[in-house]
């Protein structure tokens, strides 16, 4: 995996995408909280071996104590998404149970399997990708932008994969 390529393309969605106002998504960025985290420097992005993808998230978990986002860049050619799914289950579990329940969360992406909202696909397409995030950063982020409207351009399907943070 050519690490300077995929932290480049990395910065590239962000900057091109995820940052950006969308249309179908009555002009909202698709993550309308990442550019202020970008440019304060407040995502942390490492790179790691998929057979450590459990160990090295839990591991960079105390980086959250300064940044918004820790974001684990791994070869998904090496992990099927199911295997990644049940990688993140565990941790998610491990997090609970060991250190502090809804503390943190661990989301993954997998190229290969696509995710949308409505009809826009958001996921990373040149690596794996394990997020780490504040949970209750993270809901109360969500929270603000429900109680703005933000979630009423998500069709049912990508909004039932989050609403339950909100007890929707």
């Amino acid at each position: 995996m050519d690490k300077e390529y995929i932290n480049k393309q990395l910065q590239i969605w962000m900057e091109t995408f995820l940052e950006i106002p969308h249309p179908l998504l009555g002009n909202w960025s698709p993550c309308p909280y990442l550019k202020q985290a970008r440019l304060n420097n407040k995502i942390y992005i490492d790179f790691i071996e998929v057979e450590n993808i459990y160990q090295a998230s839990l591991n960079h978990l105390h980086l959250l104590e300064n940044k918004e986002a820790v974001v684990l860049c791994f070869d998904h050619t090496k992990i099927s998404f199911d295997t990644l799914e049940t990688i993140t289950d565990d941790i998610n579990f491990a997090i609970n149970i060991n250190i502090d329940p809804r503390k943190y969360i661990c989301l993954h992406n997998h190229p290969l399997h696509p995710e949308f909202v409505d009809q826009i696909q958001t996921n990373f397409t040149h690596s794996g990708l394990i997020i780490l995030q504040d949970f209750i950063k993270l809901v109360s982020a969500g929270q603000k932008l429900k109680e703005k409207g933000y979630f009423k351009y998500w069709d049912e399907k990508a909004y039932k994969k989050v609403g339950w943070r909100f007890n929707d």
